[in-house]
């Protein structure tokens, strides 16, 4: 993915932003303050934010002083293809076309493809490996877990996976079976749940019977006590009762001023709304008269100019349709010039036939004469035959020869005739064309269009005064807006007033919060429960110091019960502890799995690290997890932590910026994400700052950069240099992705 175009409309500090930037590597230059945080998240946002979110957090991307939320528009580029992807704040929609095949998809499923495209599927994903801020390279902390998730994907399992999966799905529902119950209450608890209800049952039975046998001389003197208690509960219940009253009475009064504000505040927005309409009505009636100075065609000149140009259009076709009989014409009379003359043969038939009859008559005249009369008579047959077939071929010639001259000598004379009322049609539509114009002309307007677009503007602003003006007289009810006023400030007074009442210091002496009326009504009612449970306990205190001691064989049995539930609630913790152990082995046996995908990322990072030192360190080793960088140090001869003061901080920062490239590289899986830079290299010295952008400026043949700084040392290396300023740039390049989006009403 490589980001082409970005426009911000209404979105924190920006107004209208439009940046540009260049597939590889792009440093953005600016003071502090100028932006380039806000940039940067509004990358993000456009990435991972869905516009449909009721988070508190798009309070936050509000411009400064604006109740209206903005959008953010991203063009990119993707395998050859351009996509527009616009998030619309304002109106809670997201969109991403194909610009390429005319595609579009929109909510859940435009954010599913740019995931796809980024090749990684969260935000803290995203940050942890492709997005570096200032002071946060060597961090890999935040995101970790992703990163651990993501890399079990990528590699694949060995043969037994399967297996060892299905055994710990087992062991965790034997677990499961075992302790429910034991973090929430359920309705059907497990083994040790049970047991333990059981082991606590037998042990409160226990226990009471041991207080009622080893004090019962001492339950006398609680009896005592509780009665003290039970009065001073009762005495407090009463003084909170009547504290709660008062207060409910308080918010009873609050109660009765609530219509009053909504009331209020009706008012208020009916003026506001006024006020907005009369403001309406004086833009409408400006643009009105401006309108008429130019001069607006009635409805009369309207449906003359329309008129005129269907005339004109009619004749037109009524042009091209002679036009095109004048062809088919044309094309037949040379299809019939085309047709072939008589052979110099065919000149022959008449008087080779003449002869074959009178040869045919002689011979039959010759037969009737002669002796060999059959013999003539055949002869003179075949030469009768001959000579009438030659005399009727030569008719039948001459007489196709005279139709094809008939035929073409119509067809000349009808192709004058339609070339003469072609050139009429065309007179007829040239005084069409100039009687248009003409109309036109009259209107004031240069074209049919222009009158038009005029009549429907003053149309438009008439229907919009009208609607204006009622929604204005709606709210003002027939009344006047003077008077709306005074009616607003007398019920500001009135709520004054009211307030007043409630401020007075005897009210706030007592008066507290809706919280502390709320504490207030649970103390009392825990108090009442209190109250009514010293009164049971010392009921029952009475009746069991009036009873006297229970039986001493309950006591035995009580204990005989407990000892063989609590050995068995012991037996199940025991199992437990060794399905734990057991799935937590298989677990761990399941991690090393994730060796493959740390290996490639050594490789990588090493491959990496390698450039940035030149050559110093090329080793990288990863343990997850949690996820941990070591590298080799030659000088050292062994594996060692980028830290200090083992290493310097350029150093580790050099380290961890080759991983996180690497953890890029092997997570998005053949995607090309990219990277996003604020200023992650202020530890380096100039040489470690030449080979750091040398690195990224191989980088960015795969992966683009958008690197965020405020200091000039970066804009050597860049393809392109984008200034930020104070004031956002404004927009600078035309087509869909920067024309701003159709305004709601």
């Amino acid at each position: 993915m490589r980001l082409l175009g970005l426009r911000i409309r209404h979105f924190r500090r920006f107004q209208d932003a439009v940046y540009t930037f260049d597939p590889r590597l792009n440093v953005l230059v600016g003071p502090n303050e100028a932006g380039k945080s806000t940039l940067r998240h509004a990358i993000l946002t456009a990435f991972f934010v869905n516009p449909a979110t009721t988070s508190k957090k798009v309070a936050e991307w509000r411009p400064w002083g604006s109740e209206s939320l903005g959008s953010i528009a991203l063009e990119f580029e993707m395998d050859g293809r351009r996509y527009e992807l616009r998030k619309d704040f304002e109106r809670r929609r997201a969109e991403l076309r194909d610009l390429h095949h005319g595609l579009t998809w929109e909510g859940v499923r435009a954010q599913e493809k740019v995931l796809q495209a980024l090749g990684l599927s969260t935000e803290g994903l995203y940050r942890a490996t492709a997005m570096i801020e200032q002071a946060e390279i060597a961090t890999l902390r935040v995101g970790s877990a992703d990163i651990g998730t993501r890399l079990s994907r990528v590699v694949q399992a060995g043969p037994g996976d399967q297996e060892a999966g299905a055994v710990i799905k087992r062991l965790e529902k034997d677990i499961a079976e075992l302790e429910r119950g034991l973090d929430r209450p359920v309705k059907n608890p497990g083994t040790i749940r049970r047991l333990q209800n059981e082991v606590e049952t037998l042990q409160a039975q226990q226990a009471d019977l041991q207080r009622r046998i080893a004090r019962l001389d001492t339950q006398r003197e609680e009896l005592r006590r509780i009665r003290g208690e039970y009065e001073a509960g009762a005495r407090e219940l009463r003084d909170k009762e009547a504290l709660l009253r008062e207060n409910q009475d308080f918010l009873a009064m609050e109660a009765q001023l609530k219509p009053l504000r909504e009331q209020e505040r009706g008012l208020a927005e009916r003026i506001a709304a006024i006020e907005k309409g009369y403001a309406r009505l004086q833009a409408i009636g400006r643009d009105l008269e401006a309108l008429q100075a130019q001069g607006v065609p009635d409805d009369v000149a309207i449906a003359r100019l329309h008129g005129a140009r269907g005339a004109v259009q009619n004749q037109r076709r009524e042009v091209e349709r002679q036009q095109e009989a004048i062809r088919a014409a044309a094309a037949r009379i040379d299809a019939l010039s085309a047709a072939p003359a008589a052979s110099p043969w065919t000149g022959a038939f008449l008087p080779a036939g003449v002869v074959l009859l009178v040869a045919g008559m002689a011979a039959g005249a010759a037969g009737a004469l002669g002796r060999a009369g059959a013999a003539l008579f055949a002869v003179a047959l075949t030469l009768l035959a001959g000579g009438l077939a030659l005399v009727y071929a030569a008719y039948r010639h001459r007489r196709r020869l005279a139709e094809l001259r008939l035929e073409r000598e119509s067809a000349a004379l009808r192709l004058d005739e339609m070339r003469e009322t072609l050139r009429a049609a065309q007179d007829a539509m040239a005084q069409e064309e100039a009687a248009l114009r003409a109309a036109a002309a009259a209107t004031g307007s240069a074209t049919v269009e222009e009158a038009v677009s005029r009549h429907a503007r003053l149309r438009n602003l008439v229907q919009e005064r009208t609607a204006v003006q009622s929604q204005v007289e709606a709210h003002l009810g027939g009344g006047k807006i003077e008077d709306l006023r005074e009616e607003l400030d007398r019920l500001r007074a009135d709520i004054a007033g009211r307030e007043a009442v409630l401020m007075r210091p005897e009210a706030q002496a007592k008066r507290l919060t809706p919280l502390q009326v709320q504490q207030l009504e649970h103390d009392v009612k825990d108090l009442t429960q209190k109250v009514h449970r010293l009164q049971a306990r010392q009921d029952h205190l009475e009746r069991e110091t009036a009873e006297g001691a229970p039986d001493y064989e309950v006591l035995v049995t009580l204990q005989e019960q407990l000892a063989d539930r609590q050995e068995a609630l012991e037996a199940a913790r025991r199992k437990a502890r060794v399905y734990r152990a057991a799935r937590e082995g298989l677990q761990t046996a399941r991690q090393q799995i994730l060796i493959p995908a740390r290996r490639l990322v050594e490789e990588r990072a090493g491959e990496y690290l390698s450039v940035l030192t030149l050559g110093a360190y090329d080793k990288v080793q990863i343990e997850e997890p949690p996820l941990r960088v070591a590298v080799w140090v030659p000088q050292a001869d062994a594996w060692m932590e980028p830290a200090e003061p083992a290493l310097s901080r350029g150093t580790a920062d050099q380290i961890y910026l080759a991983v996180r490239l690497a953890l890029v590289e092997v997570l998005a899986e053949g995607n090309h994400p990219p990277l996003l830079l604020d200023d992650p290299f202020g530890t380096f010295d100039p040489e470690r700052l030449r080979a750091a952008m040398a690195l990224l400026r191989k980088v960015s043949v795969a992966h683009q950069v958008l690197l965020f700084t405020c200091r000039p040392e970066y804009e050597p290396f860049a393809d392109r240099v984008i200034a930020l300023s104070d004031q956002p740039p404004p927009p600078e390049l035309p087509g869909p992705l920067w024309q701003p989006p159709p305004q709601t009403h």
